[in-house]
C-alpha cells in the first residue's frame, strides 16, 4: 500500500490541545463554546468553527496555533498502532494545513520520521483541502492509493481522484473503510490485498438453513461445523470457520483466508474474522506455505489482541475436539485422523505436528468445559 496520511487527528492525536489552544483563543475574542461542540465543527475544518462563531478564520487559526505551541508535546501522542500500519506501508506521506516546524518536531520526538517519504506542509503552497493539487502531486509522484484522514476534506480529494479512502474516528463521513483505532487495521489490509469491500452483502442469519447454502447436510464438512457449532455457544465465528472450504468462496484456495473475506464482505465484526483467520494455528501452516500467505500473516499477527486471542483459543479447542463427523473426541483421536489422512510431507501433517506444545496449553486452559473428553 501506498498511503497519503492526514496529520493532526489521523497520526498524532492533537485534537485535545487542538481544542484546548482553540477555547482559549475564542474565549480572547469574547465568545464561548464547549469543547465536545467545538470538537465536532473541526471535524469539518477549523475555517467552519471559527467562521460559525463570527470570528476571523485566519486571525483564530494563527492564535490558536501560538498557543498550542506552549503546550507540551507529551500531551500530543500517536495514536495507539500507527507505528504497526506505518510499517505495513510500501510508501507513506504526509499532506497536512500544519507547519513544516510542527510536524518535523513531532515525528522526531515519537521517531516516526523514518516511516515518510515525503511531508508536505502550509509552506510547500498547495491550495488547502479539499481542493485536490497537493493530492494530484502526491499521486503522481508515489502512485498512492490509499487516503487515510479523520474530516471529509480529508477523503473529498482522494474520491476526486479515485483514491481509495479510510475515516478515522469518524462514522459519519463517507469512506470505503471506517476505523475507530488502527488495531482494526486488518480490515484495509485484507480489503485492499483481496479487492474486497467491507459490508457489500447482506450479513446472514447464521443457522443449519444458511450453512446449507454452501455445504450438503451429507457432506462430512457440514457436520463438523455444526459439532463445532454446538461445542462453541453458536459463536459466529463457529459457523464461519470452515465455510472457506465450500467451492463457491474459495479464491485463495487457503480456507482461514477464505473464510475471512467471506465475513468481511458480509459486515463480520474484526474479532469474529480475526478467529477464523487465526483458529487451529492457521498462522503456522501459512508459514509453512511461504510466499503471500506467509507475508500476509506476518502482518496480521501484529494486530492480534488479547480478547481475539481469547476467541482464537477457544475456536480453536472446539474444533480440535470435533471429528470430522461432528463428534467429540480427544486431542489424541483428532490428531490421529489428521496424520492418518495427510502424507507426512504435507504442510498440513507438519504443522499439527508443531501445534502439539499450543493445543495441550489449550487443554488445561479450557478443562473445566464439560463436552470435553480429555
Amino acid at each position: 500500500m501506498r498511503i497519503l496520511w492526514d496529520f493532526d487527528g489521523t497520526i498524532m492525536d492533537t485534537y485535545p490541545t487542538m481544542i484546548q489552544a482553540a477555547i482559549r483563543a475564542i474565549e480572547e475574542q469574547g465568545k464561548t463554546i464547549s469543547s465536545e461542540e467545538l470538537l465536532r465543527r473541526m471535524k469539518r475544518s477549523s475555517v467552519y468553527a471559527f467562521t460559525s462563531l463570527d470570528l476571523d478564520p485566519t486571525e483564530t487559526l494563527q492564535k490558536m496555533v501560538e498557543i498550542e505551541q506552549t503546550l507540551p508535546n507529551q500531551q500530543k501522542q500517536p495514536f495507539s498502532y500507527i507505528r504497526e500500519v506505518l510499517k505495513l506501508a510500501e510508501c507513506n506521506v504526509i499532506y497536512t494545513h500544519k507547519s513544516r516546524k510542527l510536524v518535523e518536531e513531532l515525528l522526531d520526538e515519537y521517531q516516526l520520521n523514518e516511516y515518510f517519504t515525503e511531508v508536505v506542509c502550509q509552506e510547500d503552497g498547495f491550495a488547502r483541502k479539499p481542493d485536490t493539487p497537493a493530492y494530484e502531486y502526491l499521486q503522481a509522484k508515489y502512485g498512492i492509493n490509499l487516503v487515510i484522514g479523520d474530516r471529509e476534506l480529508d477523503l473529498e480529494p482522494a474520491r476526486k481522484l479515485g483514491i481509495q479512502t479510510c475515516a478515522f474516528q469518524n462514522e459519519e463521513i463517507e469512506a470505503d473503510y471506517h476505523l475507530s483505532s488502527y488495531v482494526e487495521f486488518p480490515l484495509v489490509l485484507l480489503g485492499e490485498t483481496y479487492g474486497v469491500i467491507p459490508n457489500s452483502k447482506t450479513s446472514p442469519i447464521l443457522s443449519t438453513e444458511w450453512l446449507q447454502t454452501y455445504f450438503s447436510p451429507t457432506d462430512m464438512r457440514y457436520q463438523h461445523i455444526l459439532g463445532v457449532v454446538q461445542k462453541a455457544n453458536k459463536s459466529p465465528e463457529s459457523y464461519l470457520h470452515d465455510v472457506g472450504y465450500s467451492p463457491s468462496l474459495i479464491r485463495t484456495g487457503f480456507h482461514p483466508i477464505d473464510g475471512a473475506i467471506y465475513a468481511l464482505e458480509h459486515g463480520f465484526e474484526l474479532d469474529v474474522i480475526m478467529a477464523i483467520l487465526f483458529h487451529g494455528g492457521a498462522d503456522g501452516e501459512a508459514q509453512l506455505h511461504g510466499g503471500k500467505i506467509r507475508e500476509m500473516y506476518e502482518k496480521l499477527s501484529k494486530f492480534v489482541t488479547t480478547s481475539q486471542q481469547e476467541r482464537i483459543d477457544f475456536l480453536t479447542y472446539c474444533d480440535i475436539h470435533t471429528s470430522p463427523d461432528g463428534q467429540t473426541i480427544t486431542i489424541e483421536e483428532r490428531l490421529a485422523d489428521i496424520w492418518s489422512r495427510y502424507n507426512v510431507e504435507t504442510v498440513v501433517y507438519q504443522n499439527m505436528k508443531q501445534q502439539v506444545p499450543y493445543l495441550m496449553k489449550l487443554r488445561k486452559k479450557y478443562a473445566h468445559d464439560t463436552f470435553s473428553k480429555d
